[in-house]
């Protein structure tokens, strides 16, 4: 991707997370950049296209920084940590964001939220898995399940913290579900 691309790109990802994505425009993009509108429209031909692809870059740089969270060998601190990166995402507008591209009036741009998310999902998957290995458990779910259940544990504490939950309250229903998550884990025995 071009430098200017990408400039465009990480402008529309936090003009979106700053004044939420049904509010960008590219007359607001390419003010902010700033360039014509005709060549944010010449690098991405449409506004669809333009959201769609700072939808997947949003999605990628979740992927990255939930896989940094997930990184370590005790699970407490990484549960933590999760709940931090949570706490962040809200913070700095990412989880409006990631639902707000659910319900897009653009199929281009649903389908962007809907391919980062099967990724996320994935990426959780391959971290928890790592996860419990290093703290010498496995899980007795197949993983791509495990995955999409802790992808579901944080996109309901996404809705709930979005909607306005409480924090605190939703951080001890978030810390439940990482148990329940546990016991679906079974300690590794010698030559297992």
């Amino acid at each position: 991707m071009s430098d200017l691309k990408t400039q465009i790109v990480e402008v529309t990802v936090a003009t979106a997370r700053a004044a939420g994505l049904a509010n960008v425009t590219l007359d607001l993009i390419s003010h902010a950049v700033p360039c014509s509108k005709g060549l944010v429209t010449y690098h991405f031909g449409s506004k669809a296209r333009l959201v769609a692809e700072s939808v997947a870059h949003i999605y990628a740089q979740r992927e990255a920084g939930w896989q940094r969270k997930l990184d370590g060998a005790d699970i407490g601190n990484t549960i933590n940590r999760s709940w931090e990166m949570l706490i962040a995402e809200h913070g700095d507008g990412t989880l409006p964001l990631v639902l707000a591209a659910f319900v897009a009036p653009d199929e281009e741009v649903v389908r962007s939220a809907a391919d980062g998310h099967t990724r996320f999902c994935r990426a959780i998957a391959d971290r928890v898995v790592r996860l419990l290995r290093d703290s010498g458990l496995r899980s007795t779910i197949r993983s791509d399940h495990l995955g999409n259940l802790l992808a579901s544990l944080v996109s309901g504490s996404t809705v709930s913290l979005v909607a306005g939950a409480e924090p605190d309250e939703v951080r001890e229903a978030y810390a439940a579900g990482w148990l329940g998550v546990l016991r679906l884990t079974a300690t590794v025995t010698a030559g297992a």
